[in-house]
């Protein structure tokens, strides 16, 4: 329960959206209070939280040297995603090349030694 007198900003936001948008959508969804803004945020966070709690099991064990190695393998993968986007981006045809698979987990042989 809310305690005291406290009035709910309202933002009305239509002023800062192009005409198309506003001529398409009632006046009353061009508003955003500060009640929902709050209440988005907060489920946002909890769920960032909740994902971190639930992936520590991949990770508590790592030792820095599983890090670092995670660290470079990622760092080749956006690197090699980052130069074919260039590459894709000069073509007249404008075909983008597939993105490199994720690098591998400290997890993953042991799940592919199990499953031979």
């Amino acid at each position: 329960m809310e305690k005291g007198q406290y009035t709910e900003k309202i933002y009305h936001i239509a002023s800062r959206v192009p005409g198309w948008i506003r001529w398409a959508i009632p006046g009353r969804w061009m508003q955003l209070h500060e009640k929902h803004i709050h209440m988005s945020q907060h489920k946002l966070l909890i769920q960032f939280h909740r994902k971190v709690f639930c992936w520590m099991d991949e990770w508590i064990d790592l030792c820095i040297a599983d890090i670092r190695r995670m660290e470079e393998e990622t760092k080749k993968v956006l690197e090699g995603i980052k130069t074919d986007s260039e590459v894709s981006a000069g073509d007249d045809a404008g075909s983008s090349s597939a993105a490199a698979p994720p690098p591998a987990r400290a997890g993953d042989e042991e799940s592919d030694e199990a499953s031979k």
